[in-house]
């Protein structure tokens, strides 16, 4: 089946709010759009866990900006991984197949893409649901001069398990790649399946890639209204670093044992948590300042820390 693949353009501005009284929500930002470029008249589509695989909720990055290019990565009809590449402003996108096909129909194996500016590289991670991935990246310093570089086949290398001889975890999901402020960059991925997983960072310097190690626990006991559960993951709702390098995850938490459901048929998450890192991922602290995990170390984030739920659960009735 195919489907036309649209992407939209726009610009956020900040809109400077009144004062408001205490409790009162700030507006959002105001957007734009400032024009409109297809990719792929007939782009792959297909719909898996109510998702796709050309856009899903926690792709990161599916479209990038950089030095006044725009970047965008997705799966032809032929399920060919493709990078697309632009000038901002203009309607035609130059495209280059790197050399990986999908493997099967899920949702889960989207492609992300990051910028490593230590060394002007493009990395894209891609097509992996609780299984091994696919990396591929540029040569260096094609991100750093997009003018005066080709965007051509042989810019990009072969397509790899591993990051550069890196293994990870075989039971690999949820590729995102973030920036440090210093130029560093991080992939953040899970360990594990659905309801039995860790979350965990790598980090690439310029020169190779390193394993900081996982930073969520699956353990501990969870105790709900209607049973409990001794396993679980994080679902991580956004990781980014702010302007002054601070590193903000959000997240919610999905139990393995469908006893806490209210009822059949549902999910089991729950809550919605905050910490932070002011160490590049190395130490997690709660809202508060509390030390509640370390990365690679015994004492990882979980679900018995005191004080890492922002907006508890709470059963409504009609």
């Amino acid at each position: 089946m195919g489907r036309r693949t649209l992407l939209t353009g726009a610009l956020l501005g900040t809109v400077t709010a009144p004062a408001l009284a205490a409790g009162t929500a700030a507006p959002g930002p105001s957007v734009t759009r400032t024009g409109r470029t297809t990719l792929d008249h007939r782009a792959i589509y297909f719909v898996s866990y109510e998702g796709l695989v050309n856009n899903d909720s926690f792709q990161k990055n599916g479209l990038l900006t950089h030095r006044g290019h725009q970047y965008a990565a997705w799966c032809t009809a032929d399920r060919g991984a493709v990078v697309g590449r632009r000038a901002l402003g203009a309607t035609t996108w130059q495209t280059v197949r790197v050399g990986h096909t999908l493997r099967y129909d899920g949702s889960h194996n989207v492609i992300s893409m990051g910028v490593s500016r230590s060394d002007g590289r493009l990395h894209l991670n891609m097509d992996s649901h609780s299984d091994g991935f696919t990396r591929v990246r540029s040569v260096a310093g094609l991100m750093d001069d997009p003018a005066g570089q080709s965007w051509t086949a042989n810019r990009f290398g072969a397509p790899q398990p591993t990051l550069d001889g890196l293994a990870l975890t075989p039971r690999f999901t949820y590729p995102q790649f973030i920036a440090t402020p210093e130029g560093r960059l991080q992939l953040s991925h899970r360990a594990g399946v659905s309801g039995n997983g860790r979350n965990a960072l790598a980090e690439y310097d310029g020169a190779r890639w390193t394993a900081l190690g996982e930073w969520t626990g699956s353990t501990g006991t969870y105790r709900g209204e209607h049973g409990s559960s001794t396993a679980r993951n994080m679902y991580l709702h956004g990781i980014d670093y702010d302007r002054n390098g601070r590193l903000h995850a959000f997240f919610t938490l999905r139990e393995q044992n469908g006893a806490v459901m209210c009822s059949g048929g549902g999910i089991t998450n729950h809550d919605t948590g905050y910490v932070h890192s002011d160490d590049r991922g190395r130490t997690w602290r709660d809202d508060a300042g509390t030390v509640v995990g370390t990365t690679g170390g015994p004492g990882r984030v979980s679900v018995t820390a005191p004080v890492l739920v922002v907006d508890p659960w709470t059963r409504t009735t009609p």
